[in-house]
């Protein structure tokens, strides 16, 4: 009786693992994300500031600082959001340039990374490079793409389309203004911003 229960779990075990795809399993291990106040003085992993009221309208713009691991969103010109990012590990380089978004899908799983499931996936290239919800340890971690704050990318999903602009910026490709935008408005990068000013 006893080897009739042991072989029953055995055969049960070995057909779950034969034809149960790992991705059936419920996904986990994402950053669900923290909306804080745009003043904040400390950006934790996970932290993000949302605010498109600010700019109902207009083209979206996207920025991602490799440098900062912070993406900033513009839409007519205007700041309506910051995240905070993670993008590719050591031997796995984020793509730095200007890319156009060239596929949108709320369920997506890589056919790269078998079972890899990308939530809110906006793909950059064709080689692979999405931005999408994933796991934000605080560095880059990713094997290229850029990973945002679960809650961050379903909001970003709902104000982009087909061609928004994207630039991956790394401080070698262009001036450091380019990766910390809050700069352009104020001076040189080693300048204290006046008094008043307001750069979230």
């Amino acid at each position: 009786m006893r080897y009739t229960k042991l072989f029953l779990i055995s055969i049960s075990v070995a057909f779950l693992l034969l034809f149960v795809r790992p991705t059936a399993l419920p996904v986990s291990g994402y950053t669900k994300g923290r909306q804080v106040a745009p003043m904040s003085h400390e950006f934790k992993p996970g932290d993000y500031i949302w605010h498109p009221e600010i700019s109902p309208a207009g083209p979206v713009v996207i920025l991602v600082s490799l440098p900062n691991q912070v993406m900033y969103v513009y839409r007519n010109g205007v700041r309506i959001g910051r995240s905070t990012v993670s993008t590719g590990a050591k031997g796995h380089s984020t793509p730095t340039g200007v890319f156009t978004i060239l596929q949108k899908k709320v369920d997506h799983e890589s056919s790269i990374y078998r079972g890899a499931k990308m939530p809110h996936m906006q793909r950059l290239t064709w080689g692979g490079i999405a931005m999408h919800a994933g796991h934000l340890p605080g560095y880059p971690a990713s094997h290229g793409c850029v990973r945002l704050p679960e809650d961050f990318a379903e909001k970003l999903y709902s104000v982009t389309g087909m061609g928004t602009t994207v630039i991956i910026e790394d401080n070698k490709s262009g001036p450091s203004t380019t990766a910390n935008p809050g700069l352009v408005f104020f001076g040189h990068k080693d300048e204290k911003p006046p008094i008043g000013t307001v750069v979230w």
